[in-house]
């Protein structure tokens, strides 16, 4: 009896399908290990970039602490707070609405030291003549006479 197999016989046919099922599923489980791979380098490479601008905003908030906030212990000890604060989320979300309100606070800063210039202005006008008169009515006064002066500012 010779081998000849007939149409019918399909068993060559199931060995490729399942072969083919069998790669695409390798094929698809590979594809998902490489997404999730890409996923979680992405979220590494987004942590890092999290970091370097905390960091960035660590050294603004140092610098604007020690000058133009220096005599605002609020605002000082806010910029500290958030140095400390271990929450790169948080962090940035402190700094950068501390930032927002940077315009505002200093036009604060700024009035308050204009008002208080205009509250001492008479006192220093005051002082300035009796300077002057103290100086025998001359047009320049000599610093040292400033020193005997009552400025009308208490301690």
């Amino acid at each position: 009896m010779q081998y000849n197999p007939a149409v019918t016989d399909r068993s060559a046919d199931y060995t490729m399908m399942a072969a083919q099922t069998q790669a695409n599923m390798m094929s698809d489980l590979g594809q998902n290990i490489g997404g999730a791979l890409a996923s979680i380098g992405g979220l590494y490479a987004q942590n890092k970039a999290l970091e370097a601008e905390a960091d960035g905003y660590d050294k603004i908030g140092e610098i604007l602490g020690g000058s133009m906030f220096k005599d605002n212990p609020k605002v000082s000890q806010m910029l500290g707070d958030l140095r400390k604060t271990k929450d790169k989320k948080a962090k940035l979300f402190g700094y950068k609405a501390l930032f927002d309100m940077t315009g505002p606070i200093s036009n604060a800063m700024n009035t308050q030291n204009r008002i208080g210039y205009q509250q001492q202005q008479p006192f220093i006008n005051a002082a300035a003549t009796q300077a002057k008169a103290a100086a025998g009515g001359q047009a320049t006064v000599n610093p040292q006479t400033f020193q005997n002066i009552n400025f009308g500012i208490v301690d």
